[in-house]
């Protein structure tokens, strides 16, 4: 196994979320997606947060995207695994769009969909009846968004920003583990958002049971792509440092399968193992104190 070259990475003196100096080995993972190198997580000394360090850098990370694999950026219905996940995705996508309309109730229905992928969501918004817009970054997925979804689709937010538009929602699924400046993007979050708007994201919870029986091979590591590795207590730390407030905290109990399944193939394990270990996890996730489902969902509001 090899690790990436030192010149196409960067790595981080300070946590992101505390930003105090000192973090130690939280553990190595194999990026089994695309190039099977090795990365280290690492955990901060001072708050716990863990993350990936060193990581590629923002001119290099594309080309651990570049995989048929990678079904958000590629609609791939490839073996077992993909077929589950878009067995699933018109449910799931007709829960989040209940969850927003729920959220904004009568007021103008403007939703910016941030790190759209293919433009599933945003297509389902925008024939739904919501002013919808999406943002997404890598140009391949990017253009199969605008053609799925007949919505604007921007490349960058500072394109968005220079537009003058303001959203009652933005949603991030699963998008916010994937950004190299958090406090960049929440700037332009706090910009693009109504004073009375909803921030959605939708995040692995390294404090999941399947987080911990898996290991280094559980599949929501996903090193390099993912940069960090959120627990609750970390959402609810890093969303005050940039002046919101966590108001709720639901369940995806269809990414404790997901990821499980994934996990299992990764180990050379059979995928029964991965259905029996996706219900354990909700299961064991239903019955604690604590949020701490495989994925969940963060529902943050400016703090007034």
């Amino acid at each position: 196994m090899n690790s990436p070259s030192q010149s196409t990475s960067e790595t981080h003196e300070f946590c992101p979320i505390c930003q105090q100096k000192g973090a130690s080995e939280w553990v190595t993972c194999t990026d089994f997606t695309v190039t099977h190198e090795t990365f280290s997580i690492v955990s901060c000394n001072a708050c716990g947060f863990r993350y990936t360090n060193p990581r590629p850098n923002p001119a290099n990370i594309g080309r651990y995207y570049e995989s048929e694999e990678y079904v958000s950026h590629s609609d791939t219905k490839e073996g077992l695994v993909h077929k589950v996940y878009h067995a699933v995705k018109s449910i799931t996508l007709a829960q989040k769009l209940r969850l927003i309309g729920r959220l904004t109730g009568k007021r103008t229905k403007t939703v910016l969909d941030w790190g759209c992928g293919t433009g599933d969501f945003v297509g389902l918004c925008k024939k739904s009846g919501w002013d919808a817009v999406g943002m997404e970054p890598d140009e391949k997925a990017r253009a199969r968004a605008s053609e799925k979804s007949s919505a604007p689709i921007f490349g960058k937010g500072e394109e968005i920003v220079s537009q003058n538009l303001v959203f009652e929602v933005i949603t991030l699924w699963h998008v916010l583990e994937h950004v190299h400046s958090l406090s960049e993007h929440f700037s332009v979050f706090s910009k693009l958002l109504a004073d009375s708007g909803t921030l959605i994201l939708a995040l692995p919870n390294s404090n999941s049971h399947d987080s911990a029986h898996y290991g280094a091979f559980w599949a929501a590591y996903d090193v390099p792509r993912h940069l960090y590795h959120f627990r609750p207590s970390d959402v609810t730390k890093m969303a005050l440092s940039h002046g919101f407030v966590v108001s709720d905290i639901l369940p995806m109990k269809f990414d404790a399968f997901y990821v499980s399944l994934l996990s299992e193939r990764y180990k050379g394990g059979p995928s029964w193992k991965g259905w029996v270990r996706g219900m354990v996890s909700n299961f064991k996730a239903a019955l604690a104190k604590e949020p701490c489902y495989s994925s969940q969902i963060y529902v943050l509001k400016k703090a007034r």
